[in-house]
């Protein structure tokens, strides 16, 4: 979805502001149409986490799809759905 060099620089912008978010981020571990999911470690409560960060090319209705979806998720409980704690924005982008 991201060719290298922006996927490098797109890496460091996230890490930045999930760092502000108390967030670690450890590496890339995939991605879709709608966003890349990173592997972090929330610091203050020290677990694992995943993140999901809204593409940069998702705008319009793709931006509020990603907010749709991170509602959903976090009005679901099920042993095999992955819970949504939380979301926000930050730099121009959206993650939950």
């Amino acid at each position: 979805m991201f060719p290298g060099p922006l996927m490098s620089a797109l890496s460091e912008r996230v890490r930045a502001a999930l760092a502000a978010e108390g967030l670690r981020c450890a590496a890339r571990a995939g991605e879709r149409r709608l966003g890349t999911v990173f592997l972090a470690r929330q610091v203050t409560l020290d677990r694992p986490v995943a993140v999901k960060v809204r593409a940069p090319s998702s705008h319009g209705t793709g931006a509020d799809q990603f907010v749709r979806e991170a509602r959903t998720l976090a009005s679901l409980s099920h042993p095999n759905i992955v819970r949504c704690t939380t979301s926000g924005s930050r730099l121009d982008s959206s993650f939950m």
